[in-house]
């Protein structure tokens, strides 16, 4: 027997089109930065994409953000989607002499996709899922329709998507909530340096940053315990030390 459902009541209507439009809002609500939730922008709800100037992946940048988020809901899953964007296992540690943090190692997920059809869904699929979770993976080749896609799946689900892509990718177009170039700076005793600059942001993520925020910001690794530092503002030149400093070696991977 064929079941009628009773059109929504008016009172049912507004709310039912509010949701709607923040789906399909190009301004996704996001963490802002005052908040705990979201210690800088690139931790905001949506598509965040990161061009490397060694062409390698900002390993230590990335696995800085997916700490934060383990940090603040121990129940988040990090999903690291392409091999070429998989750390090493031990990278994801954290060491004290009081031994070994594996939080994240333990929450992670490695998702083998090789084509660029297969990294989509498998991060479109991954970014739905319900409770905390991150996504960082392979973007390259990304579409402008499929960033698209992405951006929209990510803000809708509340979840931070992370995609690396060539450098020579920024010219393309993209739907990405921001965009990131990460640079590498010479060593300071037992740390390594990076130069990460925000190059394009959109949205309330742009409002925040016309307050006299920072757009460029040094992040520094501990080798002897893993600990990635917190960002400190570099706008203007970076600090002193790092510009005398000599000419960085490339690294393939983090140690």
């Amino acid at each position: 027997m064929r079941q009628h459902h009773a059109a929504p009541s008016r009172s049912e209507q507004p709310s039912r089109l509010e949701r709607a439009r923040s789906v399909l809002s190009d301004e996704p609500t996001l963490r802002t930065p005052e908040s705990p939730d979201s210690p800088h922008p690139a931790l905001g709800h949506g598509l965040h994409e990161w061009f490397p100037a060694t062409g390698l992946p900002p390993f230590a940048v990335l696995i800085g953000l997916a700490w934060d988020l383990v940090d603040l809901h121990s129940t988040t899953w990090v999903y690291w989607v392409g091999e070429r964007c998989w750390p090493y296992p031990h990278a994801l540690l954290r060491r004290s002499p009081d031994g070994h943090d594996r939080r994240l190692l333990h929450r992670s997920v490695f998702v083998d996709a090789a084509s660029r059809a297969d990294r989509v869904w498998a991060t479109e699929v991954a970014s739905r899922g319900a409770g905390p979770r991150v996504v960082l993976g392979d973007g390259r080749g990304l579409s402008m329709a499929e960033s698209r896609r992405l951006q929209l799946a990510a803000a809708a689900a509340n979840t931070s998507v992370q995609l690396v892509r060539p450098d020579i990718e920024r010219a393309e177009l993209s739907a990405a909530q921001t965009r990131w170039r990460v640079a590498p700076q010479p060593d300071i005793g037992s740390s390594q340096a990076w130069s990460v600059e925000l190059v394009r942001s959109r949205g309330r993520t742009d409002a925040w940053l016309g307050h006299g925020r920072a757009r460029r910001w040094v992040v520094r690794r501990d080798h002897a315990t893993g600990t990635i530092n917190e960002w400190q503002a570099g706008d203007g030149g970076l600090v002193p030390e790092l510009v005398r400093g000599p000419a960085p070696t490339p690294r393939t991977h983090i140690a």
